[in-house]
């Protein structure tokens, strides 16, 4: 994890500067970046897919995802660790929830543009399955026949 991050939170970004004196990389841009970072694992979104439905606890969460409590818990640290998630104890279990809802719409739009990448990969195939179509006119020579042309 990130030496900037602490336990619930954000730390402060470090302090690199241009030669005029201006931040290379400002605060939000940090925060961007830290957030995102804590989000990149396969793991830790479907955790927080599985969130979305409301608190869930880490018993629940391993029955939906069939993985160990051990490696979920270790997840839901870092989710925790930076501010995404929040842990509740009642009794014996402890229940997680998303902090800000907001991580919904982040979620959504990765969706999304995954969505566009596929629809356009599929375009692409289905022009290149045409063209390599029996009888289509970049197969052949013209005439019909799927000889090459011979100068």
């Amino acid at each position: 994890m990130c030496g900037h991050l602490r336990r619930g939170g954000f730390g402060p970004p470090a302090a690199r500067r241009a030669k005029g004196g201006a931040p290379l990389i400002g605060d939000l841009q940090r925060f961007k970046a830290d957030y995102l970072k804590a989000m990149a694992h396969p793991v830790r979104i479907r955790v927080l897919e599985v969130l979305r439905q409301g608190e869930v606890a880490v018993a629940e969460l391993q029955g939906q995802m069939g993985a160990d409590v051990a490696n979920i818990s270790q997840h839901l640290a870092v989710l925790r660790n930076a501010g995404i998630v929040t842990a509740r104890k009642t009794g014996l279990n402890v229940l997680y929830s998303v902090r800000d809802p907001e991580v919904f719409t982040i979620l959504d739009a990765l969706r999304e543009v995954f969505s566009q990448r596929l629809d356009a990969m599929q375009s692409v195939l289905a022009e290149a399955d045409s063209a390599e179509a029996p009888g289509s006119a970049s197969s052949t020579d013209g005439s019909g026949s799927a000889e090459p042309m011979r100068p």
